[in-house]
């Protein structure tokens, strides 16, 4: 119990977003607009995904590596999008309280501050056009952004980087 409690102590930030936003999702319906054209990328091409990329790249080639995940979350159980976006969501949050841990002194109400700015944003205007689309071309580059903001800050200040997280900045600037 007590570890437990610690954890909870530790990440309340975190079980908050996750619970937060993790029931969102399980309310989310993604069988309109954009949605429904993103899920039916991969049988238009008969599953021939580099064909997709090439017609894609022709049309579009800034969003080639977006457009590759929504068709591939847009062809996949709802559930599995559900839970990498919350991943994501989590994922942004995490970078975004470590930038602001780089820049603030070690208080308690650090956390706040974050938990704040990301619960005041109106999650709702991701449905606008299909939630698996509109998520994956502007949260998810969001996330891939405060990811690389984080390295460059905490590489500007000294901070230690550990080597397999250039790697992951070499695709977080991919997408």
């Amino acid at each position: 119990m007590k570890k437990t409690n610690s954890f909870l102590t530790k990440y309340y930030d975190y079980v908050i977003i996750a619970f937060i936003y993790g029931l969102l999702h399980v309310f989310m319906h993604t069988d309109y607009w954009d949605d429904i054209a993103t899920s039916q990328i991969l049988t238009k091409y008969n599953f021939n995904l580099l064909q997709a990329l090439s017609d894609t790249w022709n049309i579009w080639s800034s969003r080639i590596f977006i457009h590759v995940a929504e068709a591939i979350f847009g062809y996949l159980p709802n559930y599995v999008w559900k839970t990498v976006d919350v991943i994501i969501i989590l994922t942004a949050y995490h970078f975004f309280n470590k930038i602001v841990t780089i820049f603030s002194p070690n208080t308690s109400a650090k956390k706040i501050w974050p938990l704040l700015f990301f619960l005041s944003f109106p999650y709702s205007l991701f449905a606008t056009a299909g939630w698996i689309t509109t998520t994956i071309n502007y949260s998810w580059p969001f996330a891939m952004l405060f990811y690389g903001i984080y390295l460059f800050v905490a590489s500007s200040r000294n901070v230690p980087i550990k080597w397999h997280s250039y790697i992951l900045y070499f695709f977080a600037l991919l997408f």
